[in-house]
């Protein structure tokens, strides 16, 4: 500690003894260290430099002075004016200064995660739940939150029902009624595309039918969630999904410093742990090591960075605020936010701690990443206003304390105190609840998943912060998180529109009241696992199975040139998506008689014409054909006695081309 700061503590403690005024040494030493810094950390015009020689020594002793005085000047004011404080006011219980300097300077090395927190504490710039009047009060950037209460954890049946009490509210509200449920079929294949990545086979679909009607859908939620039989798709799936979401899809592929399967390792082994989200928040934004499986020192954490990471580190700071907050800040990088919800200034002061990085060539294709202060960042990191002047910021953890002084003497411990308040922002839960909501049911509680910014409307606010607070209360756990969402009666709808709700059209930009399941196209993956399985139903190469599906996914996929590292999907209903869907390598290979899989034991089997139908319908549709699908294939059959194969071929091809069967409905 400082003998300024010293000074001021045994004063105050001393002259009020329990009476604590309010704590005025941080406006007193920032304005010492601004009246004593160097004259670059001004405003400078033209882009020009202005530079005096920095005394700071020999002033030292007369700033501890001067704020001595002025401290006891505002503490014998306070005393002599606390009268007059409104005594429901001056009864609450007040920290002294001590206890509030350590409880808003935690050491800069702790990097334990606090799992079992059952809500954040620390608000972060750019996330001010200001707009959202059902959440809970947000401390203005640059201070830290007051303790929250506890917030008691529900049953998993408790939460559940929330969720269609809180949706029926809004229905009720708005004038809506609600679609009936969905099929057992239908709704079959919807939770085996949501949750695993693929459709269910045949035999799956069967054995869910059998099961008690009452009973079916809860059995199947916990056998693909917590069954071995399921365990290898289920970590799979939400591996690849927080991969292409960390990197995108063609992250680590472009022959880079990053390795893609070293990312994909690292969100297997998070998955298959269930690792608390709070807990991977951390992992990523601390990571260290080098960046391939087979490597000495692997972290495939690493690989979020040397995707993203640049010399002025933008994009790592945008990827981190998409990923882990949902929010988009990259206009911040150039002006203040015109609503008022965020500065450029804070932006700048943010980005420094996210050079603090070095990438190191570890072997051949393999790199290594560390911590490690660059040379460019000495007095803090200058920025060009909107009308053309350099400002310098300096850096500063989220909680608003200054943190140049942590970047330079440990690094890496200060990557760390980044990491572990980053991990507590109430805006991690509820992105992640935002996320996965948006993938269960099409829509968020946002425009886009991404952007739940302080601008950013949020609808159903009070579900959300529901969710996310018993998010939190059970120790971030992500799988319980996904099963609470599918389990809801929302998730189990018909998406047929009924005149009750026809005013429910969220595909043409209104608010999603989710009083019916959304259609929406498969994502590439899905049609990719599922028409791998149709190929060879019994037994896959694990191995093949993601070799092949990076190729295909690779031909659909285009990478954008710009700060983001954006991508372009073209499985898109497009161009591209039917010639790879009508005569593609996959499809032709699918859709072969003389192949050996599906197809070929279809046709060869002795079951009637009719069976060898209903079987391709309940493959790619789960349900049965109508009398006029049925007819009709079973003419084609007739028409081609001669040829009972290619007439199968003709039939699987139309089906697999179908929106039917390209659509999660």
């Amino acid at each position: 500690m400082r003998p300024a700061e010293q000074i001021i503590d045994i004063l105050l403690e001393e002259l009020l003894s329990d009476e604590s005024p309010p704590d005025v040494r941080a406006a007193i030493l920032d304005r010492s260290r601004q009246d004593h810094a160097p004259r670059a950390s001004r405003v400078i015009r033209g882009g020009r430099r202005r530079r005096t020689a920095s005394r700071i020594g020999p002033r030292w002793k007369t700033a501890a002075t001067v704020a001595a005085a002025v401290a006891l000047v505002a503490g014998a004011a306070w005393f002599y004016g606390r009268d007059r404080i409104p005594e429901q006011v001056r009864s609450e219980k007040r920290p002294s200064p001590r206890s509030t300097r350590q409880s808003a300077a935690p050491k800069a090395t702790r990097h334990a995660p606090d799992a079992q927190a059952p809500l954040p504490d620390v608000d972060v710039p750019f996330a001010s739940q200001a707009h959202d009047t059902t959440s809970a009060r947000s401390a203005p950037t640059g201070s830290l939150d007051p303790v929250r209460p506890v917030i008691e954890p529900w049953d998993d049946a408790r939460i559940v029902a929330a969720i269609e009490e809180n949706l029926a509210d809004e229905w009720k509200g708005q004038g809506i009624e609600p679609s009936p449920a969905a099929d057992d079929s239908i709704w079959c294949r919807r939770l085996y595309v949501r949750l695993i990545g693929r459709i269910p086979q045949v035999s799956e679909l069967q054995a869910f039918l059998r099961w008690p009607a009452d009973r079916r859908r809860a059995m199947l939620i916990e056998r693909l969630t917590a069954s071995d039989d399921y365990r290898s798709e289920w970590t799979e799936h939400w591996a690849l999904f927080w991969t292409n979401l960390s990197i995108g899809r063609r992250g680590g592929l472009n022959g880079g410093r990053a390795d893609r399967e070293g990312m994909l390792a690292y969100w297997r082994s998070a998955v298959a742990e269930n690792r608390p989200w709070n807990v991977v928040v951390e992992e990523v934004l601390s990571a260290e090591g080098t960046s391939r499986p087979d490597s000495s020192d692997f972290n495939g954490a690493v690989n979020f960075w040397l995707v993203h990471s640049t010399p002025n580190a933008v994009r790592m700071t945008s990827q981190a605020a998409r990923l882990f907050w949902g929010q988009r800040i990259d206009c911040l990088r150039c002006h203040d936010d015109p609503r008022g919800h965020g500065k450029q200034e804070d932006y700048w002061k943010l980005n420094p701690l996210f050079r603090l990085v070095r990438a190191e060539h570890a072997g051949e294709g393999v790199f290594r990443l560390r911590s490690q202060m660059p040379s460019s960042i000495r007095e803090g990191v200058y920025f060009e206003r909107p009308d053309g002047r350099l400002a310098l910021a300096i850096p500063r953890f989220p909680d608003g304390r200054d943190a140049m002084q942590a970047m330079q003497s440990d690094p890496r411990a200060a990557r760390r105190e980044l990491a572990r308040q980053w991990s507590r922002s109430p805006q991690v839960a509820r992105a992640v609840v935002n996320r996965l909501w948006n993938h269960c049911f099409g829509f968020g509680f946002t425009r886009t998943a991404d952007d739940m910014g302080p601008g950013a409307g949020v609808h159903h606010a009070r579900l959300l912060q529901l969710l996310a607070e018993q998010f939190a209360a059970h120790r971030y756990d992500v799988r319980r998180l996904t099963r609470w969402l599918v389990s809801s009666a929302a998730f189990g709808r018909s998406s047929r529109q009924i005149e009750g709700n026809m005013r429910d059209v969220p595909e043409r930009g209104t608010t999603p009241f989710f009083s019916r399941y959304y259609s929406r196209p498969l994502a590439p993956e899905a049609v990719y696992q599922s028409l791998a399985l149709a190929l060879q139903p019994r037994a896959i190469d694990q191995e093949d199975l993601i070799d092949g599906r990076r190729q295909w996914i690779g031909r659909l996929t285009r990478s954008q040139d710009n700060d983001e590292g954006g991508e372009l999907s073209l499985f898109d209903g497009g161009v591209q998506q039917s010639l790879q869907m009508m005569n593609g390598p996959l499809i032709r290979r699918v859709t072969s008689a003389a192949e050996a899989g599906f197809l070929q034991q279809l046709s060869q089997s002795s079951l009637p014409d009719r069976q060898k139908v209903e079987h391709l319908f309940l493959t790619a549709m789960a349900r049965q054909p109508s009398g006029k699908e049925l007819k009709a294939a079973l003419a084609l059959i007739d028409r081609q006695r001669d040829r009972p194969a290619a007439a199968l071929e003709d039939i699987w091809w139309a089906l697999l081309n179908s929106n039917e069967f390209l659509l999660d409905h």
